[in-house]
């Protein structure tokens, strides 16, 4: 699946090059109707990452409560979740990565607390960053 990127001044969502930032007000320029699929990818040296595939192998380990992948300002992929610390291992994480491309993969895990909730109940990346800079425990994948 190629993600479709919607502009404000498209009539037909089409393939561009870079995203739209301003996503809702671009899908009510389009007449976009319905559910709508937003996948957040960043490009990084190999190919794309999704950070929805990051959070999918995350909450294939049960010890995760929460996870929410993003971009550190300096390009790396990275990960904050809510899980015991004592059961995440660095060899239990690279597990739940084995199948994913090595670029794939974030350069670091970081567990917190708790990680708030958007009003779609969704974790928020922008707080989680911020507690994953913070974190006490941060296991590094690369």
């Amino acid at each position: 699946d190629k993600p479709i990127f919607i502009l404000p001044t498209m009539e037909q969502p089409k393939l561009i090059s870079q995203p739209s930032m301003a996503y809702p007000a671009a899908a009510k320029a389009a007449r976009v109707e319905g559910d709508v699929v937003l996948k957040i990818c960043f490009t990084k040296a190999g190919g794309v990452v999704s950070t929805r595939a990051i959070e999918d192998a995350l909450y294939a380990l049960p010890e995760i409560e929460l996870a929410a992948a993003f971009a550190t300002d300096a390009g790396a992929i990275e990960a904050a979740v809510v899980a015991p610390s004592a059961a995440l291992t660095r060899d239990r994480l690279a597990s739940a990565f084995a199948a994913s491309e090595p670029h794939a993969r974030p350069s670091v895990v970081a567990v917190v607390d708790a990680l708030p909730l958007t009003e779609g109940y969704r974790p928020n990346k922008t707080e989680a960053r911020k507690r994953a800079a913070e974190a006490a425990v941060r296991v590094r994948l690369d």
